[in-house]
């Protein structure tokens, strides 16, 4: 299968995924103070500006100098948002040299502004080195603009993206003070806690129909705490001119004979409708004689000692410290030799007991995936009965957990709950050790979801939420999926459904949940992220690298070993690469069971010239099963044959 029958394959199966997953009735409560500067997040590519674009002069030069390449562009700066092909040998002699040259030679006709990019970090995961560069204006630095390049372990250039701005024209003197930005940062925000303002100005590009207005920005952090005592972490953008707020998000994500020492408790370990068990606590801390232990994975300590002596056991590890009104519970044990069993029931409650062993699992479960990943490996605090209810947080520093109230249980109970906000963690400080930030809201959810999922193998997370409800839950991914654009609401938790549900999705049509959770954690490497209501543009981005991370070769024109499963998974979810392919079709957003569907597509060019003559699609009945999208047979491909042909397409629902 080559590229264009790859491209093909996964814009009709956005076609027919759109059409079956109809959103549910749940209502999602959305952040007045949230505003975003992307004036249509729901904009799909225009895919006749798109091959316009891919017929401009510096691209179709690149193609015929560097072979089977295409690419989704940025229709407000005309530059590849994405591009990808065949992989090119660059002279270098390291992963910047290799990207530096590339950007200077086999790009020189793009109009890109080499001496206003700066260098800002190199990533290497299992196959892929990525540099990436930042883009500044007269010093000051343009936010959300990115430029990187990607390649093979062996310095193949096999992707780039140029997230940067040729021709900028903007006065750099602000007309506000710092402190008349603050006054309009804190315009209607109620229960500040705490300000900060970046005395650097900044630019921010603002996408406009085919072009970029740009606008000098002063950087307000306002901390607050809201009627509910939940607390808001607000990263807001003051215009310095005249004071208006052009975009603000809330940055806290709403979880001989020696002396043997055997330490249990009694805990839950999936939410509070399941009955309590005794468990092993895992390295948990232990000082005795003035020296620091931790216990194993079992829960076991093998103390040298030969006579009685004290301990002080306390409720904190070497992955989380558990606190309730600022207080880690902590005590005095006597050991004498032998095997001591010592159970934490009587110093603690089973609040914090499952808090601890949730937070233990979730770092655990990460090393597995990261295991050369030290940016969490110390005690993370871990608040328990935080007043307030019906909530959870991380803010960037700890994982904060409500007491019971308002119809919810305490959601330290709640074993995915903790998974979900450590998760929060995992995005971010991974994010950091390669060189990026994690901005998207959606993303951020989404993601924090996939954690929990990994863990419990389940598509329902939540249960044991609600205190009148055994079976109620927080979100769920085997039903009413949720599709792109027509369910993106601007509220992050829903909208994250969309990106969480399509890796669930590949996952039951690779049949293997650990599978996905590996390509998915490959993706971060990437440090794919943009600002809030870009969901349009990343998820397809999201997509491109998971196939990136699938593909065995380096070399994503000749297919990758599971590309259907992946671009059915997300398809189902309405996120597809059909900007790459050059296609442009009708839309079937509904049809009747089993009945035959007409697609009249008109194929533009992706290399040589060629048509599809044909392909049938077929989607079984059962919406919750895996194969709701099955690709049994390849198209059949004409070359050469005349470009801008309609050709009728069928599928059998």
């Amino acid at each position: 299968m080559n590229l264009k029958s790859l491209l093909l394959t996964t814009s009709l199966g956005a076609i027919l995924s759109m059409g079956a997953n109809a959103s549910g009735d749940v209502k999602h409560y959305a952040d007045p103070l949230r505003k975003i500067f992307i004036e249509n997040p729901k904009q799909l590519p225009d895919y006749a500006y798109q091959n316009q674009l891919r017929k401009k002069s510096y691209w179709t030069q690149f193609v015929s100098e560097s072979g089977n390449w295409t690419a989704m562009f940025n229709e407000s700066n005309g530059l590849p948002r994405l591009a990808i092909g065949k992989p090119l040998a660059v002279a270098g002699s390291s992963a910047k040299a290799v990207a530096d040259n590339f950007l200077n030679n086999n790009l020189s006709n793009f109009n890109i502004p080499i001496s206003a990019l700066e260098y800002q970090s190199e990533a290497t995961s299992s196959k892929y080195r990525y540099v990436n560069y930042k883009q500044f204006y007269q010093g000051i630095e343009l936010l959300f603009s990115k430029v990187q390049v990607k390649m093979t372990m062996d310095f193949r250039v096999m992707q780039f993206g140029l997230g940067c701005h040729p021709n900028i024209n903007i006065s750099t003197q602000p007309a506000l003070s710092e402190s008349a930005a603050v006054q309009f940062a804190t315009n209607g925000v109620a229960g500040i806690t705490g300000i900060s303002v970046n005395p650097d100005i900044k630019i921010l590009p603002i996408p406009v129909y085919r072009n970029y207005n740009y606008r000098l920005v002063y950087e307000v952090t306002v901390s607050n705490l809201d009627v509910q005592g939940i607390p808001g972490k607000y990263y807001t953008l003051i215009d310095a001119n005249n004071g208006e707020v052009l975009y603000r998000t809330n940055q806290v994500h709403h979880v001989a004979a020696n002396t043997d020492v055997n330490v249990t408790g009694t805990l839950h370990l999936t939410h509070p409708y399941d009955p309590a068990t005794l468990e092993p606590l895992k390295n948990m801390k232990v000082v005795e004689g003035g020296t620091t232990y931790f216990t194993d994975n079992t829960g076991f300590l093998g103390l040298t000692n030969t006579a009685a002596t004290t301990a002080t056991m306390s409720l904190e590890g070497q992955w989380v410290r558990v606190r309730t009104n600022n207080v880690t519970p902590s005590w005095t044990v006597n050991l004498t030799p032998g095997v001591n069993a010592v159970n934490i029931d009587g110093n603690t409650d089973i609040k914090q007991r499952t808090t601890y062993n949730a937070i233990v699992t979730v770092h655990d479960y990460m090393k597995t995936k990261y295991p050369a990943f030290t940016g969490l490996d110390f005690a993370l605090t871990a608040n328990v009965d935080v007043a307030g209810s019906c909530n959870a947080f991380y803010d960037g520093s700890s994982v904060n957990f409500f007491a019971a109230g308002g119809g919810c249980n305490a959601t330290s109970l709640v074993a995915d709950v903790c998974y979900h906000e450590y998760g929060h963690g995992i995005n971010d400080k991974f994010y950091q050790s390669v060189g990026a930030v994690f901005q998207n809201g959606a993303m951020g959810e989404g993601y924090a979801d996939l954690w929990a999922l990994g863990i419990t193998t389940s598509p329902i997370l939540g249960i044991g939420f609600f205190n009148n409800d055994p079976n109620g839950f927080v979100r769920r991914y085997d039903i009413d999926k949720k599709v792109y654009p027509q369910d993106l609401v601007g509220e992050v938790h829903a909208d994250g459904e969309i990106i969480a549900g399509a890796f669930w999705d590949t996952h039951l049509n690779l049949g293997n949940l650990q599978q996905m959770m590996d390509l998915f954690k490959e993706t971060f490497y990437a440090g794919i992220s943009d600002a809030d209501g870009t969901e349009g543009t990343l998820f397809p981005l999201i997509l491109n690298e998971t196939l990136t991370v699938d593909d065995n070769d380096g070399d994503l024109t000749n297919g990758t070993p599971n590309y259907c499963a992946i671009t059915s998974g997300f398809a189902i979810h309405g996120i597809t690469t059909s900007a790459l392919s050059g296609i442009d079709h009708n839309e079937v957003l509904m049809s009747a069971p089993l009945a035959p569907v007409t697609i009249n597509a008109v194929v533009q060019s992706l290399g040589a010239g060629s048509t599809v003559q044909g392909i049938i699609v077929h989607q079984t009945p059962d919406l919750s099963h895996s194969s709701l999208l099955q690709i049994p047979e390849e198209p059949t491909i004409r070359e050469p044959s005349p470009l801008n042909q309609t050709e009728q397409l069928s599928n059998i629902i």
